[in-house]
């Protein structure tokens, strides 16, 4: 999920989802910030840290890095929602 959107995912999504990072960023060490933003960035790796950290679904701004690399790419991911500010992604079965 998107870092500005972790906190409302939180309220939101759970019990039912989990997210993935939110605003409280004293919880999460610098290596996981980093991994975070590789992914967000589509740099080297990316790919495998979703794969490692078992992520299944995707909530991320629309114009973002990451969702148009999810788009582009045969990657194995599915787009199930999208408007002008979000997308939701899904991996494809």
């Amino acid at each position: 999920n998107s870092y500005n959107w972790g906190g409302y995912a939180i309220f939101k999504l759970w019990p039912g989802y989990q997210v993935y990072i939110d605003g409280r960023t004293d919880l999460y060490d610098d290596a996981f910030i980093r991994r975070y933003l590789d992914v967000m960035t589509a740099n080297d790796g990316w790919r495998q840290t979703l794969d490692d950290d078992e992520i299944n679904t995707i909530l991320i701004e629309t114009n973002s890095t990451l969702a148009k690399f999810l788009r582009l790419e045969s990657s194995g991911w599915e787009t199930v929602y999208q408007d002008d500010m979000a997308a939701v992604f899904v991996r494809a079965k």
